[in-house]
């Protein structure tokens, strides 16, 4: 779940009743603004049904409130994402598009070396372990 995501729908969604539900339940499985998943997966998680879950895609999908794409890989579930991040004023909360190295950001301090770690100290055999053998066999 994205905090970001699910802040977002909160905010800034104009669906009421099942629609909004729809919504935060996409919202509540996005992974980076991305969704995949089956509409019995929302039904349950927006406590409605499947018909009502497809109708609050289309309503949703029509406002423009999510992107409806399909998986280039044949599944079944297309990806729904919410594009709410993407007229954001200001500093970006995430960078999917760009995941290399920013030239603003100073690189980590080196981590120190860690010593040789001390050797274990033998206990004295008042404390050793007593393993005791059954006297007959299972």
């Amino acid at each position: 779940m994205s905090l970001f995501d699910f802040a977002s729908v909160w905010n800034k969604s104009t669906a009421q009743g099942s629609t909004l539900l729809v919504h935060l339940a996409l919202a509540d499985l996005a992974v980076d603004g991305s969704v995949k998943a089956s509409h019995a997966d929302l039904a349950r998680l927006a406590r409605c049904s499947i018909d009502t879950v497809a109708r609050a895609i289309r309503d949703l999908s029509n406002t423009g409130a999510i992107v409806v794409t399909v998986d280039k890989s044949g599944a079944r579930s297309p990806i729904y994402v919410l594009p709410h991040n993407a007229g954001l004023e200001g500093p970006q909360m995430r960078q999917s598009d760009d995941i290399g190295p920013k030239d603003d950001i100073p690189p980590a301090p080196a981590t120190p070396q860690i010593a040789e770690m001390p050797r274990a100290v033998e206990p004295p055999a008042s404390r050793r372990a007593v393993v005791v053998e059954p006297a007959f066999d299972l």
